[in-house]
């Protein structure tokens, strides 16, 4: 973007990687907002430059390197949180209720997760100064392991990108793991990795929709277009569970829902309200292997945008 204007440049390939590699350096100042605004522009030159680049899945390379550079360019926001909400360890010695043996249960992982980083970074003294992406698979283990040793039932779930295994929506990639736990034939939703979703340089920056080569966004983003499931996620970031209710479902997998989604998906919708048709009973069924996004939605609409959008100009910043 011009820095005097408001014009956005449209670049050929080399004119391209010239201007995200000096954008890049100016990513290095101080300022988070300045970084952020830098991010959304070159966004949307890069949206723009892929309507005259684009041909054929022969060019495919071309974007290849382009999307490199921009995953550089979004390493350099910085670790910042959409949401300010702190994780709790809470120190009990004895439990009187359900409410605190699940407090207990979620203190218990993120003291051994805390200790462990510990081991060779001493001067760490809060959970919330380790970054648990790429966690939850061994925090969902430690979770089901302290619950076994309290004789309470538990078992471990994994969401995969649209829902769908097979799908292979990202290669493979991009699944998460949480534990649903049972005490006195109530169920509870525990996910003691959920504040990585919400990390803004994680895929938390709504106008990376659309550009080709990338996916869309983290669910933390969506999670926090409504209040109902802003509360929810304060909850679970906070204490580390949640009740397994009907409302509680819908909101918590409704933020994996849209995270499958990609620019594609909006513009063929004609609207980005970022809201899904799908229960809690849906979510079930995806869970159980009974059903997908994949039967509900277009193709193209989901996973990383493949071609560059109609309409470049398009806006999924929410009003």
């Amino acid at each position: 973007m011009d820095k005097n204007s408001n014009r956005i440049e449209v670049f050929t390939y080399e004119e391209m990687i010239k201007y995200l590699n000096q954008r890049k350096k100016e990513l290095e100042c101080p300022s988070h907002m300045d970084r952020i605004r830098i991010l959304k522009e070159i966004y949307q030159t890069c949206k723009l430059s892929y309507s005259k680049l684009y041909s054929d899945e022969e060019h495919l390379k071309l974007y290849d390197d382009i999307k490199d550079i921009i995953i550089a360019c979004e390493s350099l926001l910085g670790e910042k949180y959409l949401l300010p909400t702190k994780s709790v360890i809470i120190e009990r010695e004895r439990i009187h209720s359900t409410e605190e043996m699940l407090d207990f249960i979620c203190s218990e992982v993120r003291k051994k997760i805390l200790m462990n980083y510990q081991s060779f970074n001493p001067k760490l003294t809060s959970i919330d100064q380790i970054d648990v992406s790429d966690m939850c698979y061994m925090a969902s283990k430690y979770t089901s392991d302290i619950c076994a040793k309290y004789g309470i039932k538990c078992k471990r779930v994994r969401i995969d990108p649209g829902f769908d295994s097979k799908e292979k929506l990202f290669g493979g990639h991009g699944f998460h793991f949480f534990n649903i736990a049972q005490i006195d034939r109530k169920k509870y939703l525990i996910d003691l990795t959920y504040k990585q979703f919400f990390n803004i340089f994680n895929r938390n920056i709504l106008s990376r929709m659309g550009v080709v080569g990338l996916a869309g966004c983290a669910p933390g983003v969506y999670m926090i277009q409504n209040e109902k499931r802003k509360e929810l996620s304060e909850r679970i970031i906070e204490r580390g569970w949640i009740d397994f209710n009907f409302e509680n479902i819908k909101n918590y997998f409704d933020g994996f829902a849209l995270s499958a989604r990609n620019g594609t998906y909006y513009e063929i919708m004609g609207s980005t309200d970022y809201y899904t048709e799908y229960t809690a009973q849906d979510y079930i069924r995806f869970l159980a292997r009974e059903d997908s996004m994949f039967k509900h939605e277009p193709r193209e609409g989901l996973g990383r945008q493949i071609k560059p959008l109609k309409n470049p100009l398009m806006n999924f910043e929410k009003k």
